[in-house]
């Protein structure tokens, strides 16, 4: 017969039993397979650290940290510093100019170089001397030619007795004649025939023949021819001409280069291209000139609005001081200090010290193993 306390239900059935063992086997084998895990290990080591000391310190070292402690706020300070800097103010403002930028453009311009050309072009002695001489009066002008040397050549040569002398026998009423008789037979024969006469040829000849046998000698016959001859115009003449007392220095220059290039000074003197050239020499104007040209387009592009504004920013006090500043250490410690504060490093570094210590920790690796601890430590496992 069953038992009482079966029949009562007193004990558990068979298969409650069987239930049980099998979930404490479950339990068990879980167990087992926990202890052995990773998530196990895990959660050892997060415990030895995070009951530490050194990991109490370090959460108490995010808590008190402050911005002021730190290089960039160090370096931030510095920067807006400099910032304030009245050189640095300036050495920004027109490092950052378009004045800077249209002058830089400027002084890589073809306009410039044309300038800076023109300008060495005026301080020349080339245009110097030109410039000077258009401001001579035109007599002054005129001296300082050519021109003027071969008249004063001329003058000179006119006031020479050789060639006053030498026109006089040209200007002499029997030079015609004399011309025309010099080197002709008529005028060697009259010569040959003053030579017999002169040697008294015919007056011996009188002296030793009978008056008829001298009438009809040689010597007679050369007497009269002589003596017809004498009384011609043409020979009377020539005779006039060459017993003027300054004959011999019209004899001198008589067909020489030198009378021939005295003429022909002359002829150049007297015509119409010198009066012109005189006259052209005389008027000339400065404005006429390729100096005057030049010279106006040096003042034209010297009072144009894009020159007097870059020389007047050039030649500023503030660009001044920006050249002065440019290079130096300062600059180059500002712009360093300048990257580091625009830096997306810096701008992180700042934010995150500006937050409040609770944020601070809540953004900390300690704050995230403290997480995970108490995750662990939470779980069903």
């Amino acid at each position: 017969m069953a038992s009482l306390k079966v029949l009562l239900g007193l004990f558990p059935k068979t298969a409650d039993i069987e239930e049980e063992r099998a979930a404490l086997e479950l339990e068990y084998s879980e167990l087992l397979t926990y202890l052995k895990s990773k998530e196990l290990e895990e959660y050892s080591e997060l415990d030895k650290t995070v009951n530490s000391p050194e990991f109490e310190q370090r959460k108490k070292e995010i808590l008190s940290q402050k911005y002021s402690d730190t290089e960039e706020y160090r370096k931030e300070k510095q920067y807006m510093s400099l910032s304030k800097d009245p050189e640095i103010r300036n050495y920004s403002k027109i490092k950052s100019s378009q004045q800077l930028k249209d002058l830089q453009e400027f002084e890589s311009s073809e306009d410039l170089k044309r300038y800076l050309k023109l300008e060495a072009y005026l301080e020349s002695d080339d245009f110097k001397s030109v410039k000077k001489h258009m401001a001579l009066s035109p007599r002054q002008k005129f001296e300082k030619t050519e021109l003027h040397k071969n008249l004063q050549q001329s003058e000179e040569q006119k006031k020479s007795s050789w060639i006053k002398n030498y026109y006089k026998v040209v200007k002499h009423a029997g030079f015609s004649d004399y011309k025309n008789l010099m080197g002709s037979d008529r005028i060697e024969t009259f010569i040959d025939l003053e030579k017999s006469v002169r040697s008294g040829e015919a007056e011996q000849a009188k002296r030793n023949l009978s008056k008829q046998e001298f009438r009809q000698s040689e010597a007679y016959k050369k007497l009269t021819d002589y003596n017809q001859l004498r009384k011609s115009k043409e020979i009377k003449n020539y005779l006039k001409v060459t017993g003027l007392p300054y004959f011999n220095d019209f004899n001198r220059l008589y067909n020489s280069s030198e009378i021939e290039a005295f003429e022909e000074l002359q002829k150049h003197i007297l015509s119409d291209e010198f009066k012109q050239e005189r006259k052209k020499v005389e008027s000339e104007k400065f404005s006429d000139t390729e100096e005057y040209q030049k010279e106006q387009e040096y003042i034209g592009l010297k009072k144009s609005r894009k020159f007097t504004d870059n020389f007047k920013f050039k030649t500023s006090k503030k660009y001044q001081l920006f050249l002065k500043l440019d290079g130096s250490q300062k600059v180059k410690e500002y712009g360093e200090l300048e990257s580091f504060v625009e830096s997306e490093k810096f701008k992180q570094v700042k934010n995150y010290m500006l937050l409040s210590p609770k944020k601070k920790l809540e953004q900390s690796e300690e704050h995230k193993q403290e997480l995970r601890y108490k995750e662990l430590r939470t779980s069903d496992k």
